[in-house]
């Protein structure tokens, strides 16, 4: 008698309409369970940058998408710039997301509850779209597809209150507008809206003339609406967003023959990948398990649980109360409707010839193909044998898969903050200042998720204090970039260029270079030194010339302090890279003793081998302390250079040699060290 009541209450909750707490407690297993360990990643960096101490956020949006910047504002001052908080926000925009698009299905079909929960489901997780983390920049987009599914369902609403209820129409057309006026990702997807219409007065006794005049009138308000805003984006499509183009009309101009086949192609290649390829896809995802020390083990782990348990919750669902099974033609009908949905919706992103690979950023393609690609899969896996036990165990692989698939994502975006924190606490420790106005050039991107205007976003609002007209600091790491921002700058010269996050004037003459080592390791690089390292990539070693690293260098101050605390929390454990950054900034006021004090307390012997130039600023330390000893331990455990090395040791032992009386035994090293490499300096 207790499990049969038990499991009215799991059926209940999966079946009924305590389906919305199913859809919460599914988006917190699969967005929520790592939210204390993320963080900001590529625009959302810009958007925070912009919104809290920046020239706001016209600057990024002001040519592409100005709407958004009313509800940003609103945003800023409710939420803050504090990831968790924006992370529980786009959890929140998830669950109503997935929440509407199941109230449209459920009021639709009232009486198939088990249908269209798993429907509702298996949407909310979909697996092709890997931008959750994100949640800055994309919980705009996702709240935009909330709008679309509220105006379908308050539009039902309206048509089942028999048009008593006129404000339920109002909003719904509010809504609808919005949508397709402020981003175009699902301007297209209102075409889905009669489909839906016609669907929904399919069970009264009309004839099929009166049905599909019902469904023109009823779509009448919104059709109009709709005409309108595509009207004005034909018209004004440049101005409105000058990065979003209808590109596909230019190649049907040229070549309409070769354009309209790789279009079918394109279409069908979609509707196979991000349609169905993708759900079965996340069972092993190839591209994500490849991914540097991506949990391989855990990830299996997870989804063979995860299958498991689903499993069993349906199976003993289905044992002790027996459902109406689900017939062909309704599997069809799902069929159907998402093909529709998934080919209406797509034309927002093949007019502007936008590709969906699986770099994560383009995953945001994906997006408005979730609802068809839910719809189908559900479809399909109910047409298999009408053998319960067989869909059931389809589904829950399925929909196990996906949830494994996001939290396999999401730890990605983990491992890449804490790589950003590291960064940016090594950039702070090394630099406690900025010199307003400087330049940084990095070797190699930090970053797995970030360009420059990213990176900058963030060195900006650590370290600036604000600025109404453009940008105090600016990164760099592409020669491409560089070149084209800057042409053939000359040393001395100031150039103004504008950027999505601001402005900035640019001085190699107030610039910094860093190296970045296997590690994540920060080295500063610097002129007369490291420019003779042929390792380092010629746009570096170009530049290294003129940078000035001890000139842009200024004292901490309290607010560099609270914009790290704000987003990245206490001050995590010290380990080598800190050591490191602390020992060189006291080397630049030649602070020795405290460098020696350090050694003596953090450098270990594991740590003798990792990057030989980071050892010499603690060799050098107990040199001119006179710790022989210890000065010589650390030396012998320079292993061979690497070619191209030899010129920075060979010059850096000069120095010591000319400058610091070398006790003999330890000059006796040095000398044979250099007579191995040849050094002649």
């Amino acid at each position: 008698m207790i499990m049969r009541k038990l499991f009215c209450i799991v059926n209940n909750i999966a079946l009924d309409y305590q389906a919305p707490l199913c859809l919460a407690v599914v988006n917190i297993l699969a967005y929520g369970l790592l939210i204390p360990w993320l963080g900001f990643y590529g625009d959302d960096w810009g958007y925070i940058w912009l919104l809290f101490k920046g020239p706001g956020l016209e600057t990024f949006l002001g040519s592409s998408r100005v709407g958004f910047i009313p509800f940003y504002n609103a945003l800023s001052l409710l939420i803050g710039p504090y990831p968790a908080a924006w992370l529980v926000y786009m959890l929140l925009i998830r669950w109503l997301n997935s929440l509407a698009f199941w109230l449209i299905l459920h009021k639709l079909w009232p009486k198939d509850k088990r249908l269209t929960l798993m429907t509702g489901l298996l949407f909310a997780v979909y697996p092709g779209f890997y931008l959750n983390s994100a949640a800055v920049n994309i919980s705009m987009f996702l709240l935009l597809l909330t709008f679309f599914f509220f105006s379908i369902y308050l539009h039902l609403l309206w048509e089942e209150s028999r048009h008593k209820k006129w404000g339920l129409l109002v909003v719904s057309l509010i809504l609808a507008i919005a949508n397709i006026a402020m981003a175009e990702y699902f301007f297209f997807m209102e075409m889905i809206r009669p489909v839906i219409l016609y669907l929904f007065f399919l069970p009264k006794e009309f004839s099929k003339n009166k049905r599909f005049f019902d469904t023109i009138k009823s779509w009448l308000p919104h059709l109009a609406g709709f005409l309108a805003v595509l009207i004005w984006r034909l018209l004004f499509q440049s101005k409105i967003n000058a990065h979003y183009t209808i590109a596909l009309l230019d190649d049907l101009r040229a070549a309409p023959l070769p354009t309209i086949l790789a279009q079918l192609w394109r279409m069908i290649n979609d509707l196979l990948l991000s349609g169905l390829v993708a759900w079965f896809r996340a069972v092993f995802p190839s591209d994500l398990l490849h991914l540097p020390n991506a949990p391989v083990k855990i990830f299996i782990a997870v989804l063979v649980v995860l299958t498991a348990s689903f499993f069993v919750i349906q199976l003993f669902i289905h044992t002790k109360f027996r459902q109406e099974p689900i017939n062909r033609q309704q599997a069809l009908l799902w069929i159907t409707l998402g093909l529709l949905w998934f080919m209406v919706s797509g034309w927002s992103i093949w007019l502007a010839k936008l590709e969906i690979t699986h770099i994560f950023s383009t995953t945001r393609f994906t997006m408005p193909f979730m609802p068809g690609a839910a719809l189908m899969i559900t479809g399909l896996i109910i047409l298999l044998p009408n053998q319960r036990i067989v869909q059931n165990f389809i589904f829950s692989l399925v929909f196990g898969s996906a949830i494994a698939t996001q939290l396999l994502i999401a730890n990605y975006f983990r491992m890449d903050w804490v790589k950003q924190e590291s960064f940016y606490r090594q950039l702070t420790w090394r630099f406690p200042g900025l010199h307003s106005g400087s330049m940084v050039l990095i070797s190699r991107n930090p970053l797995e998720n970030g360009e420059e205007n990213s990176i900058s976003s963030a060195v900006n609002w650590i370290y600036s204090l604000g600025n109404e007209i453009g940008v105090d600091y600016y990164a760099y790491f592409n020669r491409d970039k560089f070149s084209f921002d800057l042409g053939e700058f000359k040393p001395g010269q100031q150039l103004t260029r504008p950027h999505l996050i601001g402005s900035f004037t640019a001085d190699l003459n107030r610039s910094v270079a860093l190296y970045l080592d296997a590690r994540n390791c920060i080295r500063v690089l610097y002129p007369g030194l490291d420019d003779r390292n042929s390792r380092l990539s010629d746009f570096m070693r170009a530049n290294i010339p003129y940078t000035r690293p001890d000139e842009v260098l200024q004292p901490a101050n309290a607010e560099t302090q609270r914009a790290l605390r704000q987003v990245f929390g206490s001050e995590p454990e010290h380990d080598w890279c800190w050591l490191y950054q602390v020992a060189d900034l006291s080397s630049r006021s030649g602070d020795w003793p405290a460098i020696t004090t350090l050694a003596d307390e953090y450098l270990h012997p594991d740590e003798y081998q990792n990057d030989w130039q980071k050892l010499l600023v603690f060799i050098e330390a107990y040199a001119r302390q006179g710790e022989w000893e210890k000065a010589g331990k650390v030396f012998m455990n320079i292993g061979d250079l690497k070619p191209g090395e030899r010129a920075v040791f060979c010059a850096v032992t000069r120095r010591w040699m000319d400058e610091i009386n070398l006790d003999p035994g330890f000059e006796q090293l040095i000398t044979d060290k250099r007579s191995n490499l040849n050094c002649t300096e």
